[in-house]
């Protein structure tokens, strides 16, 4: 199965991460190639004028792979120079990859945005999110420091107190919490089952 579909609607370019078995966890080897290829054709398609990024399922996307880190499998496997090479080609290059479309990209947040998940949908210029969307940055609780790039895109998309706030806590904040002033980020919640339709091209 495709990591990273890509369906245009005119001239809107519509990016679903497909794997909701396991909520889009991402990171498994491969997805930088993956994504790399998908957001390179984006970029070269020049009658393409905007992106929506989503998530298959009912998650955005749950982050990394928890369960392959705690068994030292897959991405994670090997010493730790092999991890850290492998998490530069692999994970960093989703990260590079999002971050470096040349349109402006909507993150349309459904469910579950964690970790790796949530600096994903930071990477978007704009997010809308369903009315069941949580947002996350809980690298800590398993002793991880956040290396995805979220570190730097936190602050900047909901300010460096309340950024401190989550990733020093670890805690998920429900899509009311993200959207309240204080907070930001978040241009407006829609109802779950409305989300898709908010964010489709108009004629």
């Amino acid at each position: 199965m495709t990591l990273l579909t890509l369906e245009k609607r005119g001239h809107v370019a519509i990016l679903t991460l497909n794997r909701p078995e396991s909520l889009n966890a991402l990171g498994a080897p491969g997805d930088g190639d993956a994504v790399a290829a998908t957001c390179e054709e984006v970029n070269a398609d020049q009658e393409v004028r905007c992106v929506v990024l989503t998530g298959a399922g009912r998650a955005f996307s749950a982050g990394g792979d928890v369960k392959a880190m705690k068994a030292r499998e897959g991405a994670f496997a090997g010493s730790g120079v092999a991890i850290r090479d492998g998490y530069r080609r692999n994970i960093h290059r989703i990260v590079r990859s999002i971050y470096g479309l040349e349109v402006p990209a909507i993150a349309a947040v459904n469910g579950a945005a964690i970790g790796l998940g949530c600096d994903v949908a930071c990477m978007a210029d704009i997010r809308i999110c369903a009315d069941n969307a949580r947002f996350g940055v809980t690298f800590l609780k398993v002793g991880l420091v956040p290396g995805d790039g979220g570190a730097w895109l936190l602050p900047r998309t909901i300010g460096m107190s309340r950024a401190a706030e989550m990733l020093f806590t670890g805690d998920v904040i429900d899509a009311q919490t993200a959207q309240r002033a204080e907070h930001g980020g978040l241009l407006c919640v829609e109802r779950h089952h409305q989300l898709r339709e908010q964010v489709r091209p108009r004629r």
